[in-house]
């Protein structure tokens, strides 16, 4: 007999050998085996009871193909009937402590029950791993009638003593009721119970993974939900706050309540929200959760995590956390998606409370970060965090932290004030958003809002998918939020469009009313070590002043204490982005802030691209932030590895991380055919050879002899070139691409079509003729522009070289300055006849003197079509006034600007910035306003406020005669010298008309105008020969 093999384990003792059993046995279940059978994998048990029994602590009992089933399993079950057996026990009792139960290495094990439940663990059974089932109810054989029946034979007309509640309608799939301890239930299915999916009561250190729960909890009458943990309970001297219970990763849709709560003692542990509660009367429905933690034990101290779980299209809540009053919960990058369907499933009962999203009541604290929550509407609750009176009469207080969310629709009760952190009612972009579970896929696309939107601290490590989500202590790219970002002093903080270092969006700091007025970075959430060296950097750039300073700062504690500086004042501009960054050592366990000072002007300033980083940490890539919800964005494909998903790549085959697309055309510059959008496509066909054995090295060995034909397609894959060859007696050639020995490029060859077998250098020689025809889809395709690239110059010479033949024309080749280069416009520039602007689907190159190989063909293609709307002469592709006529006979195409937008056509045809019907002079950039109407510009009049057509300017002082205090500049003013007889136009008699001036004064016989102080010392200053002083334009 063979017996299943345990490792054995050796240990010394004082001395003596003690040979110990180490928990290390391995055994297999399967359908077909025997339970008289070892339990090996060749000769596996028959049910999985036998391995249990044969299994001790440690043990991994290995389940293969096949269904498992309970006792007395009803095979046959009509919808609306009642099969004979109605208690059924469990399929599978799990009785020992310290197993793992799970599927054989690519097997698919199914649990197929129809009683209490599929999988039990029995009170006091611990460290248990289950493991890779698909655990299937009863629920899709039963409809309501069947199941209210249940609920009124519980009741017995008042009876419940002697009352029947049928295991057939309370069945649970994966379940105990403890006391359990480090109990696992991963990478399971369960579906179709008539009970919760999911459920460990009195339990404590346990992990719910990976589930996918569904089609649960339809017709118990016991309020149950999809994944719980009830009545959760520490051992004793095992009660700290760490992570103790969990629920992550799971996707948990369909489970409602059809049939209102009823039980037949008390509300378990709890008295629920009162009234007819739990009793018979109960008519309503406000039970049946996504994932549910309720009534854990008063004093349970221990954090419930929830991370990662998508909840879609169940009964109330996705996420509800109750009764757990000295408990913390940490909620974090779950996906929860139009919930609250009860109402929507069933018409029997109502739903007097609307809620769908995450609800947290009476529970010490609870942090929501990073979460996705869409609501069907706004009658929905998306989050609610209470506590209530009774709650802190007993001398509970919550704490709570609610940040990085987007709930989109939906009340939020208990948040206020909302951080600015959370975004609302904006469309996350999820790939396939429904609640038909075959389809949906919460998978964020590309442009999604909440991309690079999650807390970097309240996060979870890994995504849904077990892959790593990005590290960093804390990053912000101000593309959807502030977070930990705030103001001090009276300046206000927002979120500036259009004004990005890396992305679309920065954060403007603005309206200071003191220098020290800026922005803040808290520290105090980031739980940092005591010792540990940090770099933070920050980019700045001045919101309007051309120039000014910033600097970054830094206080530890109370508000009292001093700043200390990171940096020194760094100039910084409006133009371009300023880097500041400053290291620090963490010392002590105070609140940490830093401060960005801002210019002394009191202007604004944009912060971007913020860092706090570890020395030595890995660098944060800030275009890969933490998302929100349970998934990490990913690439999906990316062909030309560019890093720009194909489905968003403007050239998908081709590598371009920069996107640039010239043209806006959609299509990227460097695959674009037409990269700057005129319509005319040039295209060049590479005619060098190929590695054509594959060895890596393009040598002799790789000659290619064409079938007297030789065709290749562009990369655009629009156009295809036929080249054909004939030899100096005009019969048809082969055609061969050649490379020398040495690896030397030898390009496109022509060789007799007798010619078989290696031969010597091939080339394109004298009388050899090669022709090349383009097309597409649809037929030949005329081009233009002809161009050849040969393998060794081309010179310039007297005679012809080559003869171009497009039709039935020729043209004479004399070579060209650019050397290897055959070209029309090169050409032409040695005396010959150009052909760049002829158009032809075919031509031909014929060498008339020596020889040459060629390793390109080139030419242009005018997609445009010959169309002229305003009729006047010039098409409408080259016309810069299409719709308007502007050709010889108007202006000829005039455009002062130089904008590409024709003077008749264009709103600001000088291009200054004011469009012609507000402009004054619409033809000249330099002016815009004639304040005075006199036809010459503000900028250009003497006298921009004063009408002075003749501009004159007797003494050149570039101030207008007309607005001139002293027109003639020879020191005194206009009005002294009209009062004294004197010419204010004549300089010469300056000297007099001061002396007339005194003469006067002394006899009273002139009366001198009303000066100011300003005329005055101008006056005294000439009188006493001090020089001339007056106002002048500089």
């Amino acid at each position: 007999m063979s017996i299943a093999l345990r490792k054995i384990g050796i240990s010394l003792t004082f001395g003596f050998v003690m040979i110990n059993s180490v928990i290390a046995a391995d055994w297999y279940v399967s359908p077909s085996g025997q339970n008289w059978y070892p339990g090996n994998q060749a000769q596996p048990f028959e049910t999985i009871s036998k391995a249990i029994q044969e299994a001790q602590s440690g043990d991994t009992i290995y389940v293969m193909d096949g269904t498992y089933r309970n006792s007395n399993y009803n095979f046959s079950k009509t919808l609306g009937v009642n099969p004979p057996n109605l208690n059924n026990q469990n399929a599978v009792t799990i009785t020992k402590s310290g197993l793992t139960l799970k599927n054989a290495p690519g097997h698919s094990p199914v649990i197929d029950f129809d009683g209490a439940g599929g999988i039990k663990l029995n009170g006091g059974v611990n460290d248990t791993v289950i493991d890779g089932f698909e655990v299937i109810g009863p629920a899709a054989s039963i409809d309501y009638s069947q199941a209210i029946a249940n609920r009124d034979s519980a009741y017995n007309n008042g009876d419940p003593d002697n009352g029947t509640n049928h295991n057939y309608f309370a069945g649970r799939g994966i379940y105990g009721f403890g006391p359990h301890n480090n109990i696992t239930v991963r990478n399971c299915v369960v579906h179709d119970t008539s009970g919760s999916g999911i459920r460990l009561n009195d339990a404590d250190r346990s992990t719910i993974e990976f589930n996918q729960v569904y089609n649960t909890t339809w017709w118990t009458h016991s309020a149950s939900s999809a994944i719980v943990f009830a009545e959760t309970i520490a051992e004793s001297g095992d009660n700290g706050t760490e992570v103790k219970m969990i629920m992550r990763g799971n996707v948990v849709h369909n489970n409602w309540n059809r049939i209102p709560f009823y039980s037949r003692s008390s509300v378990p542990n709890g008295n629920g929200p009162g009234g007819s509660y739990g009793t018979y009367a109960q008519d309503t429905i406000i039970d049946g959760q996504g994932l549910y933690v309720t009534r854990s034990d008063p004093s349970y101290a221990g954090t419930f995590l929830f991370e990662n779980n998508i909840t879609f299209n169940n009964g109330k809540n996705g996420i509800h956390f109750d009764h757990s009053h000295s408990a913390r919960g940490i909620i974090r990058n779950n996906t929860i998606y139009h919930n609250g369907s009860t109402s929507l499933v069933q018409s029997e009962h109502a739903e007097p409370n609307k809620v769908a999203g995450i609800n947290t009541r009476n529970v010490t604290s609870v942090s929501v970060t990073n979460n996705i929550v869409v609501t069907r509407n706004n009658q929905y609750s998306a989050i609610g965090i209470y506590a209530t009176d009774d709650f802190q009469n007993d001398g509970y207080t919550l704490t709570k932290v609610v940040k990085n969310n987007l709930f989109v629709n939906g009340t939020l009760t208990g948040t206020t004030p909302l951080d600015p952190s959370n975004m609302l009612n904006i469309d996350p972009e999820f790939v396939n958003p429904t609640t038909d579970h075959e389809t949906a896929d919460f998978n964020l696309g590309a442009n999604s809002p909440a991309r690079n939107a999650g807390h970097s601290v309240y996060v979870a490590e890994k995504d849904i998918n077990n892959l790593l989500r990005p590290s960093g202590i804390a990053t912000s790219t101000f593309e959807s939020h502030a977070s930990g970002w705030d103001n001090f002093g009276d300046a206000t903080l927002s979120l500036s469009s259009g004004t990005g270092m890396s992305g679309s969006k920065s954060l403007l700091v603005q309206n200071r009313s003191a220098a020290w007025h800026g922005a803040k970075f808290s520290l105090t959430e980031l739980s940092l070590e005591e010792g540990q060296q940090y770099n933070f950097v920050v980019n700045a750039k001045l919101a309007s002043a051309a120039s000014g300073t910033v600097q970054l700062s830094m206080k530890v504690g109370e508000d009292g204490n001093p700043f200390s500086n990171l940096t020194d004042p760094i100039p910084a501009d409006n133009s371009s982005w300023t880097e500041l960054s400053g290291s620090f050592t963490y010392s002590q366990d105070d609140p940490v802030q830093i401060y960005v000072k801002g210019p002394t002007d009191l202007g604004g300033y944009h912060l971007d691209n913020a860092i706090l980083s570890a020395p030595g940490s890995a660098p944060v890539n800030l275009s890969d932030l933490v998302e929100l919800g349970v998934y990490e964005y990913r690439i999906l494909s990316d062909a030309d590895s560019d890093t720009i998903e194909d489905s968003l790549d403007n050239c998908p085959n081709n590598a371009n991380a920069d996107q640039d697309d010239s043209d806006q055309d959609g299509i990227g510059d460097v695959c674009d055919p037409d990269p700057d959008g005129d319509g005319i496509i040039n295209i060049m066909f590479n005619l060098i050879p190929i590695d054509k054995n594959g060895d890596g090295v393009i040598n002799n060995q790789d000659n290619v002899f064409g079938q007297d034909q030789l065709e290749i397609s562009s990369d655009n894959n629009l156009y295809t070139v036929t080249i054909t060859a004939t030899d100096t007696a005009n019969a048809t050639a082969k055609l061969s691409r050649q490379a020398a020995a040495d690896g030397t490029l030898y390009g496109l060859g022509v060789r007799a079509a007798s010619q078989t077998g290696p031969t010597a250098d091939r080339k394109i020689n004298e009388g050899e003729t090669v022709s090349f025809q383009v097309s597409d889809a649809s037929g030949p395709v005329s081009v233009s522009n002809f161009s050849f690239v040969t393998s060794t110059p081309f010179p310039m010479a007297e005679t012809d070289l080559a003869t171009l033949s497009i039709g039935v024309v020729d043209y004479g080749v004399k070579g060209g300055p650019s050397g290897s280069v055959i070209s029309g416009s090169g050409n032409v520039a040695d005396g010959g006849t150009s052909w760049s602007t002829v158009s032809s689907p075919s031509f031909s190159l014929r060498p008339t003197l020596g020889s040459f190989r060629m390793l390109s063909v080139s030419f242009s293609i005018n997609t445009n079509v010959a169309l002229d709307s305003d009729s006047d002469g010039f098409l409408d592709y080259v016309d810069n006034c299409p719709f308007v006529a502007n050709g010889a006979n108007e202006d000829n195409q005039s455009d002062i600007d130089g904008d590409q937008i024709g003077d008749l056509c264009d709103i600001d045809r000088d291009g200054d910035g004011v469009n012609n019907d507000s402009d004054a002079f619409p033809d000249n950039s330099a002016e815009t306003l004639d304040t005075d109407n006199d036809t010459y510009g503000d900028n250009a009049d003497n006298c921009p406020f004063i009408s002075n057509a003749d501009q004159a300017d007797i003494d050149q002082d570039s101030e207008g005669n007309s607005c001139d205090a002293d027109a003639d500049g020879d020191g005194i003013l206009n009005t002294i010298e009209l009062a004294i007889n004197s010419n204010p136009l004549d300089a010469s008699d300056g000297a007099q008309a001061a002396q007339n001036l005194l003469d006067g004064l002394a006899g009273d016989a002139v009366t001198v105008p009303m000066v100011g102080s300003l005329g005055l010392i101008t006056l005294a200053l000439s009188m006493f020969g001090l020089g001339v002083f007056s106002r002048r334009k500089k």
